[in-house]
């Protein structure tokens, strides 16, 4: 901005050098906000392809039928856990994402396009014809620049009261469905805990099940086959007359 049209500007009480900053930071925000959602996203469609994993796995024959039902009830919970994810994403496209780039784009292109008219109106007023006498010709350049400096200071003013606005809406909307994914996040994950425990705690009894066993099997010995009493404790095997 020429600096006839900057003092204008800062003679009528307007920081502009910290409304067009605000800009600035505001796409940087906008910029650092995509990079997270497309995370998001990538941990969605793996956490996805994990939970179908698991729950293929838990219809595979070879695996006890007291445990596949846990196993497949785990990687369900995972699968939802995904979609809560993916939700996630969305939301912060839709509520904060989308609607900071528009106005960032729209609401400052009137602001760039008065910013032009101002600095074009400020070049004339300061330009050699003024110094001349002064005529209608130069009356009317003066007022035009009058004009366009109090349309700026307008649109300026404008910008300095939806930004806030626009801004804590956008993020508290953002917020508040995280507010929201975190919660359901963690009923999913305690259900899939829940799930779990119960996989290692039959798993746990059946441990303790083999580590135990006595009865009676044949042994083999020069003489032949004879019966005796075995005892299976803690891997051991011990044999008795």
């Amino acid at each position: 901005m020429s600096n006839v049209t900057q003092k204008g500007v800062e003679d009528e009480g307007i920081d502009y050098k910290q409304e067009l900053s605000f800009r600035k930071h505001a796409k940087k925000l906008v910029k650092s906000s995509k990079k997270y959602s497309s995370s998001l996203t990538t941990a969605q469609e793996i956490l996805a392809l994990f939970a179908s994993e698991v729950v293929e796995f838990s219809a595979q024959p070879s695996l006890d039928p007291m445990v596949a039902p846990y196993v497949r009830s785990f990687g369900v919970s995972l699968r939802n856990a995904s979609k809560q994810l993916g939700s996630l994403a969305q939301h912060l496209v839709e509520s904060f994402e989308n609607p900071m780039e528009d106005f960032l784009l729209y609401d400052y292109a009137e602001l760039d396009h008065l910013k032009s008219r101002l600095e074009m109106s400020g070049q004339k007023v300061s330009s050699k014809q003024l110094a001349s006498v002064r005529d209608d010709s130069n009356q009317g350049r003066e007022e035009e620049y009058q004009r366009d400096i109090r349309l700026y200071q307008e649109k300026l003013l404008e910008l300095h009261g939806k930004k806030a606005s626009k801004c804590v809406a956008a993020l508290g909307a953002y917020v508040e469905w995280h507010g929201t994914f975190c919660k359901e996040g963690a009923l999913l994950f305690d259900n899939a805990e829940k799930q779990f425990n119960k996989i290692k705690e039959y798993t746990s009894l059946s441990e303790e099940a083999v580590s135990y066993m006595e009865g009676h099997l044949l042994r083999k010995d020069k003489k032949g086959w004879h019966k005796r009493w075995f005892v299976l404790k803690n891997g051991q095997l011990q044999c008795y007359p």
